[in-house]
C-alpha cells in the first residue's frame, strides 16, 4: 500500500529530527543490512528489547529479490507492531533512476554511491548525479547520504590481512570532505577513516583523529561504513565562531 505525499514527508521528518537528536546528545544511529523477511523480524525485535531507533538498510540486490514497495510495507507493519522507530535506508545505490524510485516510495534515507558501479568514476560526475538526487529528494524531505570517491573493501568474509599503508591512502581529507558537502547539499557524508567494507581476520585500526578532524570541518551528519567492531566514539561539536 503506498503511502501519501503527506505520510512520507511526515516520517522524513522525523528522521531528520533523530539525526538531530543523536548530534545533540551524542550516540550513533545503527543501521543493518537486512536481505530476507527473517532478518528483518531480528533486527525489530533487537530495536524493541533495547529500545533503541534503528535504521534498515538495503541495496539494489535486495530490492530485485523483495521489491522497493513490498519492503517499505514491510518495514511499517513491524515498525508498528513491535512499536519502534525505524527507517529505510537505500544503500550503495550506483544509479540516479534508483534513488528517485526509492525517493518517491517514502524511503526516508538515500545513499547514492556513483562509484559503486565505475570505481574509476570522475569527481565531476559524482558531484553531478549526486546534487540531481539531492534535488530531487527535496520534494519529500528524504536524507541524502554520499562519498567523494571509491573505498576500499567489499562486502564479505576476507581471509587476508589488511594492508593498512594502503588503506591510508584511501582515507578521507577534511579538507575534500568539505567541499563535497559543500558543492553537493548531502545531509551525510560517508567517510573513510580506516574502516572497510566486509569482516576481516584482523581489527580494523580507525584513526579516530582523523574522524574527529573531519566532524570540525564538515556540520552534516557523517556515516561510517565497515566497522565491524562494537565501539564507543564521542565527536566533540564543531566550533563555530561567534
Amino acid at each position: 500500500m503506498g503511502l501519501t505525499i503527506k505520510q512520507i514527508r511526515e516520517r522524513t521528518v522525523r528522521a531528520r529530527h533523530l539525526m538531530q537528536r543523536s548530534r545533540s546528545q551524542g550516540f550513533a544511529v545503527g543501521a543493518f543490512n537486512i536481505d530476507n523477511q527473517e532478518t528483518l523480524i531480528a533486527v525489530a525485535r533487537a530495536a524493541q528489547k533495547l529500545q533503541a531507533p534503528v535504521m534498515v538498510e538495503v541495496s539494489q540486490g535486495e530490492i530485485d529479490a523483495m521489491g522497493l514497495e513490498n519492503i517499505r510495507d514491510l518495514l511499517d507493519n513491524y515498525r508498528d507492531e513491535y512499536g519502534i522507530e525505524m527507517y529505510i535506508n537505500l544503500d550503495h545505490s550506483p544509479g540516479v533512476e534508483n534513488c528517485k524510485r526509492a525517493i518517491d516510495a517514502g524511503y526516508e534515507f538515500i545513499h547514492i554511491d556513483i562509484s559503486q558501479a565505475n570505481h574509476d568514476a570522475p569527481l565531476e560526475e559524482i558531484i553531478a548525479k549526486t546534487k540531481e538526487v539531492v534535488e530531487y529528494a527535496q520534494f519529500t524531505g528524504a536524507l541524502v547520504e554520499a562519498e567523494e570517491r571509491y573505498f576500499m573493501g567489499s562486502s564479505n568474509v576476507h581471509k587476508e590481512a589488511i594492508d593498512y599503508e594502503e588503506v591510508k591512502k584511501y582515507n578521507t581529507k577534511p579538507d575534500e570532505a568539505k567541499s563535497f558537502v559543500e558543492k553537493t547539499g548531502i545531509d551525510t557524508i560517508a567517510v573513510q577513516i580506516g574502516n572497510l567494507h566486509g569482516l576481516y581476520p584482523v581489527p580494523k585500526q580507525l584513526d579516530l583523529e582523523l574522524l574527529q578532524a573531519i566532524r570540525d570541518t564538515v556540520s552534516c551528519q557523517i556515516s561510517l561504513h565497515g566497522v565491524a567492531e562494537r565501539r564507543l566514539i564521542t565527536l566533540k561539536k564543531p566550533q563555530r565562531s561567534v
